[in-house]
């Protein structure tokens, strides 16, 4: 049998960190430049949503749970870049993973919070599995082309620089 690799490991250790509110430094972020697995959910108004379909926009990909509290530290931030980069053809969408008995507090989080942005249900995980998602919160930038070009495992901390240096290079790349 395989043991576990210490990269997973260590992913593992700043995930479980993170969820239970111990603060520290971000955690590294990672480029790439794979294709964004699908993403097709249901709002919480019942509205489909196909990540496929916002091709040409500038997309931040947010895992999260209503039980982990860096989860719920980010989302002021996550509002507020969805507010402010809106008209520049940038959106948010976030992924809820509670179970399905928990979903009347994931919309009191979402009111509380006033998130502008869609937030999607999956009770079953399927998000975990087709995005590798290790721990709670995972963010993705995925580009106007559908690549995911940024990841972090781990807390978006409020005016994060390297973020703020990513969504600008992104939202640049294929305007005119």
């Amino acid at each position: 049998m395989r043991s576990p690799s210490l990269a997973l490991l260590g992913a593992l250790a700043v995930s479980n960190l993170a969820c239970e509110g111990k603060a520290g430094p971000a955690p590294a972020a990672r480029a790439t430049v794979d294709a964004a697995p699908p993403l097709q959910k249901a709002d919480l108004r019942g509205q489909p949503y196909d990540l496929a379909k916002q091709q040409g926009k500038v997309v931040l990909v947010n895992v999260w749970a209503t039980w982990c509290e860096p989860c719920k530290a980010e989302l002021p931030e996550l509002a507020r870049l969805h507010r402010e980069l809106g008209g520049r053809g940038f959106e948010v969408v976030a992924v809820n993973v509670d179970v399905k008995r928990k979903e009347g507090q994931v919309r009191k989080m979402a009111s509380e919070f006033q998130l502008p942005f869609p937030v999607l249900l999956d009770p079953k995980n399927q998000t975990v599995m087709d995005w590798k998602i290790v721990g709670y919160p995972t963010s993705f930038v995925v580009g106007r082309a559908g690549d995911i070009v940024w990841r972090r495992d781990g807390m978006i901390f409020e005016h994060d620089p390297e973020l703020g240096t990513i969504l600008e290079n992104a939202l640049a790349e294929g305007v005119p």
